[in-house]
């Protein structure tokens, strides 16, 4: 599987990051890492990882998501270098906690820092989430 994300990557002009956290049985804070561009014309969301953070700050979480990227041997470093083998990173989504949308040390405001033009984004589906659950 890791190979069919790589070469559809390969074809791809750019990429979004979404990530979610979630917290297992054992407690363990964990983040699942997905990717999303398009490929032969398609949409495609592909799940990458489900990473194990060692805390959930957001430094723990930009290291996450780094560590998921590397399962496909991606990381943020590459997107922030601009390396032409790889689709341009143009945004990152996340839930609106403020680990994630915090504008000054949220995670994506670290992966900003890294990565000036992937532009954040509050998850559209999880704010759909939330309008049904208040109607």
């Amino acid at each position: 599987m890791n190979e069919d994300i790589q070469g559809e990557l390969h074809k791809a002009n750019c990429v979004t990051i979404m990530s979610d956290g979630s917290i297992d049985v054992g407690i363990i804070e964990q983040e699942l890492v997905y990717l999303q561009y398009v490929s032969d014309g398609l949409p495609k969301v592909k799940m990458v990882d489900v990473v194990d953070l060692n805390d959930g700050h957001a430094d723990g979480v930009v290291a996450g998501v780094d560590r998921g990227l590397g399962k496909i041997c991606l990381s943020l470093k590459k997107f922030a270098d601009g390396n032409s083998d790889f689709p341009n990173l143009v945004s990152q989504n996340y839930d609106g906690a403020s680990v994630n949308m915090g504008s000054i040390n949220g995670t994506a405001a670290k992966l900003r820092w890294k990565i000036p033009h992937a532009v954040a984004v509050h998850c559209v589906a999880y704010n759909l989430k939330l309008g049904i659950l208040d109607s």
